[in-house]
């Protein structure tokens, strides 16, 4: 449930807004309270993306990596490709590939 309410946060204020990492960090609790490790790296992502558009690139990549592993355990190739791709956009922005 608390997945729509980040996207709304998102629509409303944009990806470096506060709400959006207070909604998505219980969803992230309760998704792993159920092993749900492909709602896991969803949310992970999220969490990454809003690090970085935050001014945390650090931060965002301390997210992206347990989202990767998460992504890997839940074999959603969907999930697989958007957690990798992220990934590659934040070590971008970060600076590390060009």
């Amino acid at each position: 449930m608390r997945m729509p309410l980040g996207t709304a946060w998102i629509a409303q204020k944009g990806w470096a807004s506060p709400e959006v990492e207070a909604v998505y960090l219980p969803a992230l609790q309760f998704a792993s309270s159920f092993g749900g490790t492909d709602v896991s790296a969803i949310v992970q992502q999220g969490l990454a993306i809003c690090a970085s558009a935050s001014g945390r690139a650090a931060d965002s990549m301390t997210w992206i990596q347990p989202a990767l592993e998460a992504a890997t355990k839940s074999m959603d190739l969907g999930v697989l490709l958007t957690t990798h791709s992220t990934a590659m956009a934040l070590s971008f922005w970060k600076r590390e590939i060009c």
